[in-house]
């Protein structure tokens, strides 16, 4: 059979490698170096811009501070770092952190795997303080990456230079870099080329030389599962099977079918012992999740909205097509009319354009590679090289179709798999299978081409290089023309009005959105700011095809294609262009920022004070309070975990039922992307029981109001603002007897009652599913005939003693016999024993505990049973234990020579 001409070979140089990994280790270092040299913390954005630290600050410093902030990116200071301390403080009392407290009622921490525990690279953040581990952390991944990719395209017969060209188009691409501050998202993709290096190197190896390529992709597969962001996994786990189903395919053309299934078991074993090692994360998230707030199956036209529109495959080639994520130059989605121009995503049924998603932001859409990778990428195309560019471009392909949520993906749809991820998430790959393209089209080379494929190489680049021009041009155009908000305007109304007539029928609402004022020094309004961040972006791409023309138009010129020096040398700087390009943009969506102590102030020591104060009672939990519903930024959610303080506003992963009353209680207003509560309104409703039943005693604010009297301390005043903490001296505590019981199933009569003028905490408890087992309770006889008066509760005290984040002591002393709600998150892996005996337990007010308490004095002691992570543990511990036995084995078997096998012989063709 015809087999494509192989690539020269070439002798292995240790300088060539010194040379290439000296500058993959050096890039990551330029671009982190404040924060590897100069101390700072590699932070997305400076805490000290939120109250109440900033208001000790001039707002021209508060200003000054936020225009370098990455605010796409709230995870990682609002998330991560607090749940890390919580954490690394359980570890350090010896007890495992499964559950973390102080998010509304508690949630599970471990489980949760944003944070990535089980990640074996995350310990720095557990062994030292996390912010100051994220700047280190965030160097290995980049270095890891781009050494992967370097081995990888070696593997695949590329030289060195070539490969150095590939690891660093993808270990700058802008999808690493714009996730480096998303850490749980930028590690899976980095073990992307890892895996294919093993693959390949897989398919080469015939008997016992196969297992170290195994157990590399083994711990790939793995690792990739264990980094915390399952979407992304998820990506890089269909792209592994992917190449495994081409490489079957490769060998039964090539060995035959029994060759084929040797192949095909033994990454077969790779897979489900890489899977295997990720059970300790997997087992319990697949257990929680379907307890938690995640949507784990989504219907299709929901899912076809959180598509990469697109419009948006511009960012292959401009840094920001639409916007930044930087505050000094970011464009409100509302405000940006390129979003509504270019905009494409329709409903599959109704035909109807799905708006620009709320949280839109450049983050979610950030592919850049670069105009010279692409222009090596169809240089790849165009020439017969190695076999994995097809693959490659068919990869590109399908992943491409996926994200921009096409007509593969409504039929991919239906499979489980497919239904809890947004599209665009798929889009995390393509940068990997461009530069794979761009390193085999930068091999190849402009010399490489033959006549037809060179002029078509060229032809395509001047047109887009025309296309370019043009754009900036009308772009500029627009930004300095006055009346161009009135035109875009009429353009926007015509196209969206079919589709909202009730908002883009209505002209004068449309140019007021555009036409906002920026307060900015480039453009009066948003319209003409938008457009002036086009054309800069434009600009950037005309001289980078300008650049790509060149190189092509020398690289041909008989003088440099015939001249070994000549040609290296143009390579090199080609390289170094596309270096330079990435590393700047790059950069650019890579902050860090000033070590600040952010967590000392009058407030803070006040909560502090204020929960030892409260601490027999269960603690306290604290709301933020503001005129109209908005992010809750006042002392910004989670912050307070660490000190051991609720947070009714917490930005965490936590359970599907705790903030539905608020839903029902106050509407669509104070829904923070679904299932987060946005501050409260004040106004007679903050004196609902609800409240009181959550134990919300203490409202933060940066605003006085009188309705809520004075405040409970002196209120902390400076330029930058003040901050303001009001008691609500109704908080109920953390734990309390309660009158009665009755069982209601129904979770929308529940929701009545809690949000309903009838609600008593004290007098009714609402129960909806038992837990637990224990044949000497009467559950029905409970209900019928607990009544006890007023007085005898109040008798009654109920004390806490907390064993750690996941165990809880509760003393109650004179229970007249009556029930006891614990406002702590009801979940099934929760076990009660009651005076040293198992006792059964209730979800209660839809997201709380409840559990029959006898007369008398009595212990009730909380554990939470995380039987999942033994499973997953002992699962995980007997793979790792089946590949270092194998790799045992593999050291002491019999090395075959190389070149000695037929096998060997006849796959190098490829």
């Amino acid at each position: 059979m015809p087999v494509e001409p192989r690539l020269p070979s070439r002798s292995r140089s240790r300088l060539s490698f010194l040379l290439a990994a000296l500058l993959l280790v050096a890039l990551p270092s330029l671009l982190l170096y404040e924060s590897l040299f100069e101390g700072q913390q590699f932070l997305p954005f400076d805490m000290s811009t939120f109250p109440p630290a900033s208001c000790s600050l001039t707002p021209e410093e508060i200003q000054s501070r936020q225009n370098a902030g990455n605010y796409d990116i709230t995870e990682k200071s609002s998330i991560c770092t607090p749940e890390f301390r919580l954490a690394r403080e359980a570890l350090l009392e010896g007890q495992f952190p499964h559950w973390n407290p102080y998010v509304r009622g508690g949630a599970p921490l471990f489980a949760n795997a944003l944070d990535g525990f089980a990640y074996p690279f995350h310990l720095p953040f557990l062994l030292f303080d996390p912010d100051a581990a994220y700047g280190l952390v965030a160097w290995f991944d980049f270095v890891l990456a781009g050494l992967f990719m370097l081995g990888f395209l070696r593997s695949i017969g590329l030289g060195w230079l070539a490969a150095s060209f590939g690891a660093v188009s993808f270990q700058l691409s802008g999808t690493l870099a714009a996730n480096a501050h998303f850490f749980m998202r930028m590690e899976p993709l980095i073990w992307l080329p890892a895996g294919f290096w093993a693959l390949e190197r897989l398919f080469h190896a015939r008997g016992a030389q196969r297992l170290p390529s195994l157990a590399g992709f083994t711990c790939s597969l793995g690792l990739c599962w264990l980094a915390g962001f399952p979407p992304y996994a998820l990506a890089v786990s269909l792209a592994f099977g992917l190449y495994i189903l081409e490489l079957v395919r490769r060998t039964w053309m090539q060995q035959g079918a029994k060759l084929a299934w040797h192949f095909s078991r033994a990454a077969g074993i790779a897979v489900l012992l890489g899977l295997g090692i990720a059970m300790i994360q997997l087992l319990p998230m697949l257990d929680y999740f379907p307890e938690s707030q995640r949507e784990l199956e989504q219907g299709l036209g929901a899912l076809v909205a959180q598509g990469l529109d697109p419009s948006g495959l511009a960012g292959l080639v401009l840094p920001q097509p639409f916007t930044s994520p930087i505050a000094a130059e970011s464009i409100p989605s509302v405000n940006n009319p390129l979003l509504y121009l270019g905009w494409s995503l329709s409903d599959p049924e109704s035909g109807r354009l799905f708006l620009p998603y709320a949280y839109f932001n450049y983050t979610e859409y950030a592919i850049y590679i670069g105009a010279l990778p692409i222009i090596a990428a169809l240089i790849a195309m165009l020439r017969a090289s190695v076999r994995f560019r097809f693959f490659a471009f068919v990869g590109l392909l399908f992943f491409g179709l996926l994200a921009t949520a096409s007509p593969l993906f409504e039929l991919l749809w239906p499979l489980s798999v497919f239904q809890s991820t947004p599209p665009f998430r798929y889009a995390a790959v393509l940068g990997f299978f461009l530069a794979a393209l761009a390193a085999v089209g930068f091999d190849v080379g402009a010399e490489g081409l033959r006549r037809r494929g060179f002029w078509t190489c060229c032809g395509l680049g001047f047109l887009l290089l025309l296309a370019s021009a043009y754009s900036w041009w009308q772009a500029s155009a627009i930004a300095s023309d006055p009346g161009a908000v009135e035109a875009l305007a009429q353009q926007i109304s015509a196209k969206w009005t079919p589709h909202y007539p009730e908002v883009a029928g209505d002209l004068d609402k449309v140019k007021a959105v555009l036409g906002a004022e920026t307060h900015r020094a480039l453009a009066p309004t948003w319209a003409q700011y938008a457009f002036t961040h086009l054309a800069q972006q434009l600009r950037h791409l005309v001289l980078l095809l300008i650049a790509g023309l060149l190189w092509l138009g020398i690289g041909r010129w008989r003088q440099v294609r015939h001249n070994r020096f000549w040609s290296m040398l143009l390579r090199v700087i080609v390289l170094a262009v596309v270096a330079l390009d990435l590393l700047v943009a790059a950069r650019k969506v890579t902050p860090s920022f000033p070590q600040r102590d952010t967590a000392n102030t009058l407030v803070h020591k006040y909560l502090r004070e204020q929960r030892e104060a409260h601490r027999e009672n269960g603690g306290f939990m604290v709301a933020r309070i503001s005129k109209a519903p908005i992010e809750p930024k006042q002392l910004p959610p989670n912050t307070l975990v660490p000190e051991h303080i609720r947070d009714l506003n917490a930005y965490a992963f936590v359970d599907r039922n705790s903030h539905r009353p608020f839903h029902r209680l106050y509407g669509q207003s104070i829904k923070l992307r679904g299932e987060w509560l946005r501050s409260f309104p004040v106004d007679k409703r903050l004196e609902h029981p609800l409240f009181d039943l959550y134990g919300v005693r203490f409202l933060l604010s940066e605003q006085r109001f009188d309705l809520l009297g004075s405040p409970a301390i002196r209120p902390l005043q400076g330029p930058g603002g003040a901050f303001y903490v009001y008691e609500r001296p109704s908080a109920l505590p953390r734990a309390f007897l309660v009158r009665s019981a009755q069982k209601e199933p129904d979770p929308e009569k529940v929701l009545g009652y809690l949000t309903g003028k009838n609600l008593a905490p004290r007098e009714l408890v609402l129960l909806q599913e038992r837990f637990g087992k224990a044949a000497t309770d009467n559950d029905e006889g409970l209900l019928a005939n607990a009544e006890v008066t007023p007085e005898q509760v109040a008798a009654a005290s109920v004390r806490f003693s907390e064993k750690g984040p996941g165990e809880l002591h509760l003393i109650i002393r004179n229970s007249p016999g009556a029930w006891l709600l614990l406002t702590d998150t009801a979940m099934r892996n929760w076990r009660l024993v009651r005076d040293g005996r198992p006792a059964p337990w209730w979800r209660a007010n839809l997201s709380f505990r409840a559990t029959w308490v006898p007369v008398g004095d009595h212990e009730l002691h909380w554990i939470y049973d995380a039987q999942p992570f033994r499973q997953g543990l002992w699962i995980s511990a007997g793979a790792m234990a089946l590949v270092l036995l194998m790799m045992l084995w593999w050291t002491g078997a019999p090395r075959q020579q190389e070149g000695s096998s037929e096998f060997v012989e006849l796959s190098s063709k490829s």
